[in-house]
């Protein structure tokens, strides 16, 4: 009984020894691996002269990982991230700059994302500032935004 007792202590103190060296050890300091079953992480490249600015956000289904810049430079590049968070569920969401032309903020554009546990991602655009006419001036171009933990890219870009 007593050897049994000294050898449950020792695998006991052992066990805890290597519970130490893996909770100090450089793997367990780095990120986190991705938990989301669904994500959309966006860049946004602003290739025009004018700032953007946000006027608002919103996450329809999951949450925010990393929100939107309120204003966006000239030339800058920026990022956002929304992901799932429950069971089977996606994640949908959209954003609304204003563009300030000409010493008003009277062009707008909407990016909306949505990124479902079943079925394929859709993005869709709107917005008076873009198309073809000269009143509008401006148009997006997409790139990626496939699979379960997308990665999509929008730049702006004149007419």
């Amino acid at each position: 009984m007593k050897r049994a007792l000294r050898t449950l202590r020792l695998l006991a103190g052992t066990l805890l020894i290597v519970m130490g060296v893996l909770v100090i050890s450089p793997a367990a300091h780095a990120a986190p691996m991705a938990s989301a079953a669904r994500s959309v992480s966006v860049t946004f490249r602003n290739q025009t002269k004018y700032t953007l600015h946000n006027r608002t956000y919103q996450v329809m289904s999951g949450i925010w990982t990393l929100h939107p810049a309120e204003y966006i430079a000239p030339g800058q590049e920026v990022y956002w991230r929304t992901e799932s968070d429950g069971f089977m569920t996606g994640t949908s969401g959209m954003v609304f700059y204003d563009i300030y032309w000409g010493g008003n903020y009277d062009k707008y554009f909407t990016i909306q994302w949505n990124d479902p546990y079943v079925g394929s991602n859709s993005y869709k655009l709107g917005g008076n500032a873009l198309g073809t006419g000269w009143w509008q001036g401006f148009h997006i171009v997409q790139s990626g935004g496939s699979g379960n933990n997308a990665q999509v890219t929008f730049t702006l870009l004149p007419n």
